[in-house]
């Protein structure tokens, strides 16, 4: 075998995105509080853009002096000196002060709320615990789950310890930490958890509801009411308000405290009805109106003889015009696929969900005259204000399913709501199977599969016929 280099000359079509439009790309699919933070950083970090606002008392920005009027060698010096000043100038004609700021952030600061630990501690600090147990009970308490409960077994957390504490004095503090609030934290399983929340109640009721958590946990949570009344010999009515009394025990007693606060939620696309017709507007509040500085651009024009300012200047000036380009097609095209949206939802907007029509990207896609993949960037994240309440776009968008003769069904979100409906209003003594709820959606006209109800019903957190069952 003969073995050479040779050149040879082959031409290739490839596809490469431009930085331009991949930046367009990723402020498209920003909901407006991430594009505020967005422009916000760029505005810090990009002398050459700017915010338009009205701002009473701002500095005339610097006037630059001519290069035969300073000495070459500290030119760029002077000039970046002067840009400082004049981007800090601003912040100052406002009257605050940066500690000013820093006081005002840390009071519109959402407040940590409590942790469950911490709440623990609290009353740990409250009660005359020896010392030679303290250590103990603090190690239990932050050994627990969001739940409350102990997920390792006691001698891991003696060994684990910064100094290690015997198995006795851990078991001593285990009992601490569960006659603590909430009862039941501490617990190292469901039915410890239940035992403790049931031990303080002294009632007829408690003492079977005891009974039952300790032998009969599992048909409780099937529903198997005969089969227990069987087993104990009670009647079926104490069993059922022994039932009821477990069911109205905290299963995650540490749920309570901490966790992470509700996000906040702002419109992206904000729906008005006027006179019966239905106008959309792309929510601009929180962007501020972008325009390039002048002055960078005339100190690009100024500075064409000096390659390496000349570069820096045009590198932060070409930035600032993309931003600008990417938020305005943002808004554009968010505005244009939410008006075809509510266009086609508009059944919806009038009359409920049981008008939600089923409809697909690719529709609103061919309507606006984009890539399917622009409208999932598009409703990516955001939200829709409208006269109904406050929706994710992407709400909009979903399947359905046919109608018994074929023809065009329901969207999937009406089906759900149906067999919603269909649940509420059955019989608690003969619930209806699967089977049955399909049986019934396609009287009314759809056609549903045994197996798609079971995964909507799960969808929904219904249980099944026999956990429903009302004895």
């Amino acid at each position: 075998m003969r073995m050479e280099a040779r050149l040879q000359a082959r031409q290739t079509q490839e596809m490469r995105l431009a930085p331009q439009m991949i930046q367009s790309m990723e402020i498209l699919q920003l909901p407006v509080l991430d594009l505020q933070a967005k422009i916000s950083q760029e505005l810090e970090e990009n002398p050459a853009l700017e915010a338009k606002e009205e701002d009473v008392g701002a500095p005339e920005p610097p006037v630059a002096v001519a290069p035969s009027e300073r000495d070459a060698a500290d030119d760029e010096g002077r000039w970046f000196e002067e840009l400082s000043r004049w981007r800090e100038g601003p912040r100052r004609a406002s009257g605050g002060t940066e500690d000013d700021a820093k006081t005002e952030m840390l009071a519109n600061t959402v407040a940590r709320p409590q942790s469950l630990q911490d709440f623990l501690e609290g009353q740990m600090a409250l009660l005359d615990i020896p010392d030679e147990y303290r250590p103990a009970a603090e190690q239990i308490i932050y050994n627990l789950d969001d739940g409350g409960y102990l997920p390792y077994p006691l001698e891991q957390i003696g060994q684990t310890a910064n100094l290690p504490i015997s198995l006795e004095k851990i078991q001593v503090g285990l009992r601490i930490v569960q006659s603590l609030e909430p009862t039941g934290v501490g617990a190292r399983d469901l039915r410890e958890c239940l035992l403790l929340q049931l031990k303080a109640n002294g009632s007829p009721e408690a003492a079977l509801a005891r009974d039952l958590v300790e032998s009969h946990l599992s048909d409780v949570q099937e529903n198997r009411l005969p089969k227990i009344a069987k087993a104990t010999g009670h009647d079926i009515d104490d069993i059922k308000q022994a039932v009821r009394l477990i069911a109205a025990l905290n299963p995650r007693p540490g749920a309570l405290y901490g966790g992470a606060a509700s996000p906040k939620i702002v419109p992206d696309v904000v729906v008005e009805s006027i006179d019966g017709v239905y106008e959309v507007r792309v929510e601009n509040h929180f962007i501020p109106r972008l325009a390039l500085s002048p002055w960078h651009q005339k100190r690009l024009e100024e500075n064409a003889k000096d390659p390496s300012l000349k570069e820096w200047l045009k590198k932060k000036v070409d930035a600032a015009k993309w931003l600008i380009e990417a938020v305005v097609q943002r808004q554009d095209t968010l505005q244009r696929v939410a008006t075809a949206v509510v266009e086609a939802q508009k059944g919806f907007l009038d009359h409920g969900i049981e008008k939600l029509v089923p409809l697909k990207m690719q529709q609103i896609a061919d309507e606006v005259g984009v890539h399917v993949s622009t409208v999932s960037r598009a409703i990516s994240k955001k939200y829709m204000q409208t006269p109904r309440g406050i929706f994710p776009m992407k709400f909009f968008f979903s399947g359905g399913v046919q109608g018994a003769q074929g023809e065009d069904g329901e969207s999937w979100v009406v089906v759900r709501q149906k067999v919603a409906e269909l649940v509420a209003q059955e019989d608690r003594r003969r619930p209806l199977s699967d089977g049955e709820i399909a049986e019934a959606l396609k009287k009314q006209g759809l056609a549903v599969a045994r197996r798609t109800i079971a995964k909507y019903r799960k969808m929904l957190k219904i249980g099944s016929s026999r956990m429903r069952r009302s004895y």
